[in-house]
């Protein structure tokens, strides 16, 4: 993709920077941090250490949390139609700090959820799958990492899927492809 210039963007991102004196290991290195944070910036500001202000209460938190990113306005909007439609829904996302966010987002919207992620422990995996899958559960929602959806998760009574952060690596995509498919 090339810019207005004629620039690609990734030589963009490396405008200032002597290319020619790093070592390769060290390029890639930097390339790769370079996408981390484009990637934290692309799914919610909260991402990086310091950008959330204090905040007198639940409403101005939740608003902070929602209008400070363009893809949680648009989530919430979702959400809150899927909700009211009474869909369940599964959201992936590959980052455990963005499922923080969306735990925190969904507590304060009131929506009941489960979480799982790669650190909880297989006990409570089976008991949040059980929770959610069991007949009249009030849970709304259930947050997955994207490495924890290749384990063999069966969440049946869910009929929406959401993948917040779309992997662009292929092994990613691949599984990120078969998540939806399962």
């Amino acid at each position: 993709m090339k810019s207005a210039n004629g620039n690609s963007n990734i030589s963009l991102l490396n405008i200032g920077e002597r290319s020619a004196s790093l070592s390769p290991l060290f390029a890639v290195l930097t390339g790769l941090l370079k996408a981390m944070e484009l990637k934290k910036a692309a799914n919610h500001p909260y991402l990086f250490d310091g950008a959330e202000l204090p905040t007198e209460s639940k409403d101005e938190t939740l608003k902070g949390l929602v209008m400070n990113s363009g893809k949680l306005v648009l989530l919430d909007k979702l959400l809150v139609r899927l909700r009211a439609d009474g869909h369940r829904v599964l959201i992936f996302s590959q980052m455990v700090r963005m499922l923080d966010i969306l735990s925190d987002y969904m507590a304060l919207r009131g929506y009941p959820h489960q979480r799982l992620d790669g650190m909880v422990a297989s006990e409570a995996r089976k008991k949040s799958i059980a929770h959610f899958n069991a007949p009249g559960s009030p849970d709304f929602a259930f947050l997955l990492s994207t490495r924890a959806g290749g384990l063999g998760i069966n969440l049946e009574t869910a009929d929406t899927v959401i993948i917040f952060d779309v992997c662009r690596s292929m092994a990613h995509g691949y599984w990120s492809c078969v998540l939806i498919a399962v």
